[in-house]
């Protein structure tokens, strides 16, 4: 599967568009620079919307798996 982030850097929410062949079941998990998570949860969806409006700014890791695969993407918080 192919993963798209946007915007990066984010304001206030993160458009996260998966490309899949099927669909299946994917976690979306979000972790900051040291790990702690954020965010866990699962969706059936090929989009899913992140909220970054109460996150610090700074630097996110997004992890997207689907059992077999896991890809991790940066996202970039800034607040204007």
């Amino acid at each position: 599967f192919i993963v798209n982030l946007f915007p990066n850097p984010s304001d206030n929410e993160v458009v996260i568009e998966i490309n899949n062949d099927r669909p299946c079941e994917f976690k979306i998990e979000l972790m900051d620079v040291l790990g702690k998570r954020i965010l866990d949860e699962k969706t059936t969806n090929n989009c899913a919307i992140l909220s970054t409006a109460n996150l610090s700014t700074g630097i996110y890791f997004c992890r997207i798996s689907n059992g077999n695969t896991s890809i991790v993407r940066r996202i970039a918080v800034r607040h204007n």
